[in-house]
């Protein structure tokens, strides 16, 4: 083998080891650092519904419109971030981005959609009737979550914070 090609594998390997270690983070694991702390239900009313959903609205929102089923065919856009019962972020839109900023999700709310991995029934049934800038804790029991899957949070209780950014 050639010194040059030696030279190149060395570099190409100190690149690596730098890229996925030297700095003490993962580059694989999900950056959270933008993710604000959970909302706070203190006095706030408690709903639940039949199907065992619980919520709490934080924030009303504004205006006349509402999220309904097939809202439009581009959706909403939301920001959540689902914790298990311990507080740990599961999901976070959050996240940061490669570019340094939090993602923006577009949501089409059809509560026949059953492919989505972040937006289980619960959390669709939740958004509902939410108006602009609205904020909601959600709490979705396994049933309304991730029951009968293989994830590893299939008999969890889900909490979801939500605010509908736009329509």
């Amino acid at each position: 083998m050639k010194i040059s090609n030696i030279l190149r594998l060395s570099l190409a390997a100190l690149f690596m080891a730098v890229m996925l270690g030297g700095c003490g983070k993962n580059p694989f694991r999900p950056d959270y650092s933008l993710v604000p702390a959970p909302f706070d239900t203190t006095g706030t009313p408690r709903t639940q519904l039949s199907d065992g959903l619980v919520y709490y609205t934080i924030d009303p929102g504004y205006g006349p419109f509402k999220v309904v089923p097939n809202d439009a065919t581009t959706g909403v856009q939301i920001q959540y971030t689902l914790r298990n019962k311990d507080g740990k972020i599961l999901s976070s839109s959050f996240e940061k981005s490669s570019y340094g900023l939090p993602f923006v999700y577009n949501l089409s709310v059809n509560l026949s959609n059953t492919t989505s991995l972040v937006y289980t029934q619960g959390f669709r049934e939740g958004v509902l009737g939410m108006r602009l800038g609205e904020k909601k804790v959600l709490i979705v029991p396994p049933d309304l979550g991730y029951a009968g899957s293989t994830a590893s949070i299939a008999n969890d209780t889900l909490y979801y914070d939500v605010q509908l950014v736009s329509f």
